[in-house]
């Protein structure tokens, strides 16, 4: 079943068989890196693993990082999946399609690829296979 998702807010994105997180860091030397790891992170700021579901069309969504401004989830053909400056094009697009348990896939518009991870930390991209490193939960954000 295809959704929209959750209504656009802040949000960690929390992997269905790891229970990580969906993190991301742009360092002084530019490089851009997305992993998944614990909640409590010793060495990486709390909005890294925050991000902000922006609506863009039908049933695209861009996942801006909340941590880097400017900066949104991006892969590529090479199954690499990565923070990039925001530019709004379709390797910034992501289909999310609910499983009806709570978690979504996440699809990316320009590959057909699939967000993934491993028990390692790793996040990726790779063909859809129906399987729990594809399935990622949304869980809201409140301040204060």
């Amino acid at each position: 079943m295809t959704s929209g998702g959750p209504d656009s807010a802040t949000y960690h994105i929390v992997n269905k068989a790891t229970g990580l997180y969906l993190s991301g860091l742009v360092s002084s030397s530019l490089s851009v890196s997305v992993w998944t790891g614990p909640l409590e992170q010793w060495d990486v700021p709390p909005d890294a693993l925050k991000w902000v579901k922006e609506f863009v069309s039908y049933q695209y969504y861009h996942l801006n990082h909340l941590y880097t401004t400017g900066y949104s989830l991006d892969s590529n053909a090479e199954q690499s999946i990565y923070l990039h400056n925001s530019n709004g094009g379709s390797y910034q697009q992501w289909i999310l399609a609910e499983d009806g348990e709570g978690y979504f896939t996440l699809e990316n518009l320009a590959t057909g690829l699939m967000a993934d991870s491993n028990a390692e930390g790793h996040a990726y991209t790779m063909p859809k296979n129906d399987g729990p490193y594809q399935r990622w939960r949304f869980l809201p954000v409140y301040s204060g």
